[in-house]
Parts: structure tokens; sequence; C-alpha cells
């Protein structure tokens, strides 16, 4: 019970502490534009507690899940006393789009925050894999192809006709390695190349050939060196997740997107599998720092309910010269709406049967 309880505050800390940095990202540029923000809440529901600070109101709510930043110029913001250059609609074109941009901006440099910190607390890096077979697994497609312990892999050519040439194991995980079809591996063994054709099997969301690398070890590292590897770690991730976005719009991917449920989950596995309190705190910024890579990231999704979507609207404007009618801008926010919670949906209904 104490530990459900404890995930559970774990879990509610990610979501809103995430949540709120990109709020917190459109509050202060809209301050710096002059925009008038009425209040800046962490949660929903009934006030718990507020404050004044200046004309903006900071509040805590009841429903501890997010936040919100209310912007003059936005749906239920009252701006009958405030002057029209003080809307989001009265300031340039340009600083719309950053205040759009800057809520994803604030979680991208928090997620690369909490990887540099990551390092930092560990104080050690797990040496990247070469791209050897370190282990076949039996009875998989990898073993029927005639895979050996040993084989370095030179080249994959995957099935969308993507080519990657990996130095390291982890290289292989490109977007298109979550694609069904047949990948040609070139293989150096003996001293001689071999071309291997072989077909994944779909399995926990991926699909799979049945390899596994050869272990890392284990490197002291220092404070530049944790720096720079939380960027690099950061730069991967981001490219991993722009990946699942684009074979999202392929059909291609469904089955590994999550939910809160999932995001529960997730916290829970990764708060039990800690053997020390050291341990648990590591794994606990590792996935923060995914969770806000993935946020900031996902907002870029160019639909009207999200902030890379209000960009798009600002853009044509920019194009047209005028705002975008507001009867069109109406029909595409319900549709993306109705998109995102059938969307939503599903992964709720998936996330309930592989919990349960």
């Amino acid at each position: 019970m104490i530990n459900t309880l404890l995930t559970l505050l774990y879990f509610l800390i990610i979501l809103s502490v995430i949540v709120v940095i990109h709020e917190f990202g459109h509050l202060i540029s809209a301050k710096a534009f002059g925009v008038y923000c009425k209040e800046f809440a962490i949660g929903y529901g009934p006030k718990v507690f507020s404050t004044q600070k200046g004309e903006t109101e900071y509040s805590i709510r009841a429903v501890p899940m997010g936040g919100f930043v209310s912007m003059a110029g936005e749906v239920g913001v009252d701006i009958d006393d405030i002057e029209p250059k003080r809307t989001l609609s009265g300031i340039a074109p340009l600083k719309r789009i950053v205040i759009m941009l800057s809520g994803i901006f604030l979680n991208l440099v928090f997620g690369v925050f909490l990887l540099v910190a990551f390092y930092l607390i560990s104080g050690y890096k797990v040496t990247e894999p070469l791209a050897v077979v370190g282990t076949v697994l039996p009875d998989t497609p990898a073993e029927t192809a005639g895979f050996k312990d040993g084989d370095k892999i030179l080249k994959v050519v995957h099935a969308d006709g993507f080519v990657v040439e990996p130095k390291t194991f982890s290289d292989m995980s490109v977007p298109s390695a979550n694609l069904p079809g047949e990948r040609i591996y070139t293989i150096l063994r003996d001293g001689q190349e071999i071309d291997i054709a072989v077909t994944p099997a779909y399995s926990d969301g991926s699909y799979l050939i049945g390899i596994q690398s050869t272990s890392g070890e284990m490197v002291k590292i220092g404070f530049l060196e944790a720096v720079s590897l939380g960027f690099t770690k950061a730069g991967q991730l981001c490219f991993l997740i722009i990946g699942a976005l684009v074979n999202l719009f392929r059909g291609v991917g469904l089955d590994n997107l999550s939910g809160p449920i999932g995001i529960y989950s997730a916290t829970s596995e990764v708060m039990n599998a800690a053997a020390s309190f050291r341990e648990g705190v590591l794994y606990f910024v590792n996935l923060m720092a995914t969770l806000s890579l993935n946020v900031g990231i996902f907002n870029l999704f160019p639909l009207p309910l999200f902030d890379g979507g209000r960009v798009v609207l600002i853009v044509a404007e920019m194009v047209i010269g005028k705002p975008v009618d507001k009867k069109l801008e109406t029909i595409l926010m319900l549709a993306s709406l109705a998109l995102v919670a059938a969307l939503f949906l599903f992964v709720t209904i998936k996330d309930v049967s592989n919990f349960f």
C-alpha cells in the first residue's frame, strides 16, 4: 500500500513538474512582451491557495496534475479593461510565435538539465557497446536466419530503404527499426562479409530480430564529460522521438504510445527496480527527463490544439496578411480535439489492458 502511494506521488510530481515547466515558459515570454497574464496555476479544479503578485494571480489548485497560464486573448480570459496591444492578438506575429514555442523550449532545456544531472549524480558512464552481436536469442528470427555470437554488423538496410552503417549497437535504434518487413544485415564473420536477410517478429510493441549487444564497461567521468553526455543523450532521444512521431503519421508505432496510466506503470516499474535510494533517484531523473523531452516535441504537432498548430495558424496569418477565419479556426480546433480525444481513448484502453 505504501509503495503504491509513493508511486502515485512520484507520478503526480513528474506530470505536474513537466507541465508546469511548459506553462512557465509561456508565462515568462508573454510577460516579456507585455501580454496581460491573469493567472498562473499549478493544478486544476478549486483553488487551495493563491497570492497576487503584480497583475498576475499565482495559485495552487486541488487536482495536482499539470497547470496553466491564462493570457489575455485566450478563451475565458476577461480583456474588457486590457489594452489591445497587451493581448495575444494585439502583439506582432513573431512575438506570438515565440510565446507559443517558449513552453516547448523550456521542456527541452529542462530535459537536457536533468540528463546532465543524471550523469553528474551517477559519476559514471557505461561505454557504448560496439555493433557486435553479443547473444543470439533462441527461437528468434535471428537464430533462424543464421546470426552467430560475435558477428560484427557493418550495414543494415531497412524495409523502407533506410540504410544504417552502425558504429555502436544503439546506432541501429533508428525510427525505421520499428517497421515490419525484411531487413538486410551485412556482417563481418571470420574476415568475410556476409549478407543475411531477416524479417523481424512483433513483440511488446516493437519489431525485433532477437539479438543482444555485448556488455558495456563502467567508466568514471568528470564534470565536463557529464555535461557533454547529457547533451548527447538528449539529442539521441529527440531524434528517436521525432522519428516515432513521423511513423505515427504513417500508422506505425501506435502500440508504443502511452497515456497517464502507461506513465504511472512506467513510474512504478522504475521505482520498484531501484536497489537503493540513489539508484531510485537516478531512475526518477532519467524518466522525468525522457518525458519532458517527449512533451516538448509532442507539442510541435501541427494541430491547432498544440503549440505547433498555433504556430502554423500564425504563419498562415502572416502569409495571407490577416487572421485566419474564426469559423475555420474553430473547425480545425474541434477536429484536432476529436482526433486527440480518440487517440487518448485508444492509448487509455491499451494501457488499462496492459495494466491488468
